[in-house]
């Protein structure tokens, strides 16, 4: 790692004690090695640091406390809200009719339609044609049955 991405982790992670095993080892590796990053560090942690850890600890009142917590339950509603809103448009956008959407719709209706409308007169005609063959044979049958049973 450079200099400056080495600086860049004292001062995020590496003062506050944060930071991932692997990571401060090559950190402390580089400090072992480079003086101007070791310099760095100390100055980070005297004016990061050190110039904090003489002052009391001061807590916010109950009343900012209140007013955070509405403020993070308001956004996280706030961000639900959009995201649903969000999540609706989608759907709608996606379902929505134009133009060109309509007319593909109408198109694959009358052929859907009209291929049903078609198996169902081919049908019929097939039956047609059937009953007509068994009237045939029926007058046929009795044709031969007058000539032969009749005495």
């Amino acid at each position: 790692m450079n200099c400056k991405s080495i600086q860049e982790l004292l001062l995020t992670n590496y003062i506050d004690g944060e930071m991932i095993d692997s990571e401060r080892k090559i950190v402390d590796d580089h400090l072992k090695s480079c003086q101007k990053c070791k310099e760095f560090a100390l100055l980070a942690k005297k004016v990061g640091v050190d110039s904090f850890s003489g002052l009391e600890r001061a807590l916010p009142s109950e009343d900012i406390w209140q007013r955070i917590k509405r403020q993070v339950v308001f956004e996280s509603e706030k961000r639900n809200i959009l995201k649903n809103a969000f999540f609706l448009e989608n759907i709608k956008n996606a379902f929505a009719l134009t133009r060109p959407r309509l007319v593909l719709a109408s198109i694959l209706f009358v052929a859907l339609f009209a291929t049903f409308f078609v198996k169902i007169s081919e049908q019929n005609l097939v039956l047609k044609q059937e009953e007509e063959q068994a009237v045939v044979y029926l007058t046929m049958l009795s044709k031969y049955r007058r000539i032969f049973f009749i005495k």
